[in-house]
């Protein structure tokens, strides 16, 4: 199930292009959070719009992350009712079996990475991913449903010199804490290697302004 959500969201990326590849700032990223809004968007639209993508190793290594909201969960077990008959009671039990294991008392987010030339950094086990909170503080980000990771996929591209591998490779990675959302957050990607000069790191970054009147999102 986990690697068919897995290649789902590979395909809705690459249908929806790829994110947003700027900071989301002011007020943009709220309705995200809360819901507001959402009724006439799909879960691909509302994952097209959390995504966030960056380069690293002069464009050699691609990462996109996309941040796990309770209305995109909700969005998706919805979507999962219509396709599979689900009863009432049945959504509700999806919806709370997705929401304590992905949300409640901790972040999670769908990552996905490309890479050219550069194979040794391909398996996901070369990634350290953090978490950055809006006091700069770092939690770690760990690989979740590890059984359910195949390995990178190989790809073959026209380069300059000929025909050229790409890995892509995707997972879920989730922290051992909460943090409050509304107040922004970052994804710092660390590869194992990065050619020189290079930076080493690379972050991804997700900013909120909250107004006075906002409530925290409950659910169904």
């Amino acid at each position: 199930m986990v690697r068919l959500i897995f290649i789902l969201l590979a395909i809705g990326l690459l249908l929806n292009g790829c994110g947003s590849s700027q900071p989301q700032t002011k007020n943009a990223l709220l309705p995200f959070l809360t819901g507001e809004n959402l009724k006439d968007l799909n879960s691909l639209e509302i994952r097209n719009f959390l995504t966030q993508t960056i380069y690293m190793a002069g464009g050699q290594y691609e990462i996109q992350a996309t941040p796990i909201t309770l209305p995109l969960l909700e969005k998706e077990a919805r979507e999962l009712q219509a396709a599979r008959g689900f009863t009432q009671e049945e959504l509700a039990r999806v919806i709370d079996h997705n929401r304590f294991t992905y949300y409640d008392e901790r972040f999670c987010a769908d990552v996905q990475i490309s890479i050219v030339k550069f194979g040794q950094v391909a398996d996901l086990e070369q990634w350290k991913l953090e978490l950055l909170d809006q006091y700069g503080e770092h939690y770690n980000l760990r690989w979740v449903d590890p059984e359910n990771i195949t390995g990178p996929v190989v790809t073959y591209f026209s380069g300059l010199y000929g025909l050229e591998k790409k890995w892509y490779n995707q997972g879920r990675v989730c922290s051992n804490v909460a943090i409050d959302r509304t107040k922004g957050f970052k994804i710092q990607a660390t590869p194992s290697f990065v050619q020189w000069p290079f930076p080493a790191t690379a972050n991804l970054s997700w900013g909120v302004d909250v107004p006075d009147s906002y409530q925290e999102y409950r659910g169904y």
